[in-house]
């Protein structure tokens, strides 16, 4: 019966030999065409950052590696070395990466994410746990600038904010223009797929900025809870919120 195991390990061989399969798996995202939904896996702003700053930053770890990696051959300041700029390369450029556009990407399937080696995931030939019963609820208000607060709850009378044990805020959306008046505004969207812009938050108070360029637009929302170590139990999408930004 097959596992996928998807911790990162901590050891300097097997952790090489993951990286080794983690960047051949993103690049075969990047340029491996789109989703099942028709979109892509990464967007603009992912796919500069894995190219001009983490690919980059992974050959130069490599580099230090392979003198490394080879026992009796190379020297304690090699060893020092390499182990300092692992230790950097996984704080400041490999989580951060992982956190904003891989961790929660809701493109990626179970089976995704065991091949990559991210997230902790059960075997596909077993049986899947069932989706959680939480339905995220949301507020908000407007702080001016096209920056709101929200406020995410399980119960929708709920007076305090509050994330359910294991789970964090995601959240889909799509932003508009506003049509002419007299003009018909197109229909907003029926369900996540249609909401190319992702975005997460380990706290159910948050603000989140749409940008003051997108002032007098309406961005279309959908809401869940996150589940950090089994996706499949996600719970299910909110209804759409509709917010005019200003």
């Amino acid at each position: 019966m097959a596992h996928f195991k998807s911790t990162i390990p901590s050891g300097n061989h097997p952790f090489m030999t993951w990286l080794a399969n983690f960047l051949l798996q993103i690049n075969g995202f990047m340029t491996g065409g789109n989703a099942p939904d028709g979109e892509p896996y990464f967007y603009n702003r992912a796919r500069l950052r894995w190219n001009n700053i983490i690919v980059p930053a992974i050959t130069a770890l490599q580099a230090q590696w392979t003198p490394v990696s080879t026992h009796g051959t190379h020297t304690g300041a090699q060893i020092t070395a390499f182990n300092n700029a692992k230790k950097l390369f996984l704080k400041n450029l490999l989580r951060p990466f992982n956190k904003e556009f891989v961790l929660y990407n809701s493109a990626f399937t179970v089976t995704n994410r065991g091949n990559i080696g991210i997230l902790p995931v059960v075997s596909t030939l077993r049986t899947a746990a069932g989706m959680t019963v939480e339905q995220l609820f949301a507020s908000w208000k407007s702080l001016g600038a096209c920056v709101y607060e929200f406020h995410c709850k399980t119960v929708i009378d709920a007076h305090r904010a509050a994330c359910p044990d294991g789970k964090i805020v995601q959240f889909g959306y799509l932003i508009a223009n506003r049509v002419a008046v007299g003009a018909v505004q197109p229909a907003p969207p029926t369900n996540i797929l249609e909401c190319p812009m992702q975005g997460v938050s380990s706290h159910a108070l948050f603000t989140y900025d749409f940008g003051a360029a997108n002032a007098g637009k309406i961005a279309y929302v959908f809401f869940r809870w996150f589940d950090l170590h089994h996706p499949e139990k996600s719970g299910p999408w909110s209804a759409l919120v509709t917010i005019n930004l200003a």
